[in-house]
């Protein structure tokens, strides 16, 4: 079977050179946001292939330039230079937490605080407060899409791999799991109807770098993406979730995380 590897972004050969037989194009024209890489990706490869191209190959794997996003604790919105987390002890009034949640006004769009009352390892309990970032872009496939061939093309593509990488990471605590979904557009919370995971990023400890690592996927969520983007014609929607937990008597979190996620898809054109 032939095959060609295709990468969003400036034409020219790739760096570590294709095996004999198997050509390596790149397209011009870079995508906005991870979230927008499946269709976006798709149809900005199928732009610049010509007929001859199509011709000659019988399967195309389509990759994305990496595309950012982060993780930025500037978006919790502390209260004025708090540098330390109130250590209230709360194992017979739990009440008392709503003092520790006055020190943050976290965004609804962006992140969601709640203080609870949490049990420490030494024994007893403190106030601590339970953020909860989440993140929704919705795509459109089918405003990208030129003429029929390309739609036919989409019907014939499979999420082949993604990749992550951390480019920057100045954050002064470790990164909980990011859970990644596909779901309809009517979808705010990951636990609304039809939506699936589809990978879970690794915990990321503080301050530490990455380099680009395969992204295990979840099988359902990744025949949920095909689905989807087959579908053209219906927009979907992309979810990101994380949950972090910091505890009274911990330094308040700063610093901002910068992760980079290259997916790549397969499309059978013959």
């Amino acid at each position: 079977m032939n095959s060609r590897e295709v990468s969003d972004g400036s034409r020219g050969a790739a760096s570590d050179g294709p095996a004999r037989g198997h050509r390596v194009w790149r397209t011009r024209g870079p995508l906005r946001a991870f979230a927008a890489a499946p269709g976006v990706a798709l149809v900005g490869v199928l732009l610049g292939l010509g007929c001859g191209l199509l011709d000659e190959a019988t399967t195309l794997t389509l990759c994305a330039d990496p595309q950012r996003f982060t993780v930025d604790t500037a978006q919790l919105g502390l209260s004025g230079a708090v540098a330390t987390l109130p250590a209230l002890p709360c194992a017979s009034t739990p009440n008392v937490c709503t003092q520790l949640a006055a020190a943050f006004s976290c965004s609804a769009e962006v992140w969601q605080c709640s203080a609870q009352c949490t049990p420490r390892t030494e024994g007893g309990a403190v106030c601590g407060l339970r953020a909860v970032l989440t993140q929704h872009v919705d795509i459109d496939v089918a405003a990208h899409l030129r003429n029929q061939l390309q739609a036919r093309l989409l019907d014939r593509v499979s999420l082949d791999r993604v990749s992550y990488a951390v480019s920057e990471n100045t954050l002064t605590v470790a990164t909980p799991e990011l859970r990644l979904y596909v779901g309809p557009t009517t979808a705010n919370a990951v636990s609304d109807a039809g939506v699936v995971l589809l990978a879970r990023l690794p915990p990321i400890a503080a301050a530490t770098t990455v380099a680009s690592t395969a992204l295990p996927m979840e099988a359902e969520g990744q025949r949920r993406l095909a689905e989807l983007v087959k579908n053209y014609r219906t927009p979907f929607r992309v979810l990101a979730a994380a949950e972090l937990v910091f505890v009274g008597g911990q330094p308040a979190p700063s610093g901002a995380l910068a992760i980079e996620l290259k997916p790549c898809f397969k499309a059978d054109v013959l």
